[in-house]
């Protein structure tokens, strides 16, 4: 996948009162680990991270990390987590794990149907989504962003499994080929309907 360049610092301040302080001016405190590394703190600016969420296809994000004031300046890695205010909605931490490039990566990754399906178009249906996301095992230069299969065949009552999403080169599915992934639920037939249907026989 593509990854994008993000600059951050190393943090000094770890203490609560520094933390705040780093927030107030527009900074974010973070943390880098990684496997055999040292964790390294962070500091990275609000609007610099908040560019690289919304320029992001999806939630899968790994960073081309340049960071100021450490030994190892350049390291690639993955956002792992994001934790928000709960009534402000801003970012109070971020935590990033290193990878390496040669080693497999896994991660949970976003499913997105496209194509309108056949049973919902033209049966009445309602796509019901059992899964929205995946586990998969892959190298992070493979790494899918977002994993979209197309649905158009499906007609009412016709399931889409794991076996039935599309393939990638060094991508593998960890999860068991008869997990289902979404469905078209048939149209709901209310006793109304049933009464209007045996009113429009009888009437003929």
């Amino acid at each position: 996948m593509e990854t994008q360049q993000l600059n951050v610092k190393t943090r000094s301040l770890k203490r609560s009162s520094g933390v705040k302080k780093l927030r107030a001016q527009g900074h974010i405190p973070g943390v880098l680990y990684g496997y055999q590394v040292d964790p390294v703190n962070l500091d990275i600016n609000a609007r610099a991270f908040d560019t690289l969420i919304r320029t992001s296809e999806s939630d899968v994000i790994i960073a081309d990390l340049n960071i100021e004031g450490d030994d190892r300046p350049r390291r690639k890695a993955l956002l792992k987590n994001v934790q928000y205010h709960v009534l402000r909605g801003d970012v109070l931490h971020v935590d990033f794990m290193e990878v390496n490039e040669e080693r497999p990566v896994t991660i949970t990754v976003p499913i997105e149907p496209f194509g309108e399906a056949h049973g919902v178009k033209n049966g009445g249906g309602t796509l019901g989504i059992i899964l929205n996301r995946i586990k998969i095992k892959a190298l992070p230069k493979d790494i899918p962003a977002v994993i979209r299969p197309n649905i158009s065949h499906l007609g009412v009552g016709e399931i889409f499994f794991v076996k039935d999403l599309p393939k990638f080169d060094g991508v593998e599915y960890l999860m068991p080929d008869d997990i289902q992934i979404m469905t078209i639920i048939p149209p709901r037939v209310t006793k109304k309907t049933v009464v209007e249907e045996k009113g429009k026989k009888k009437g003929k």
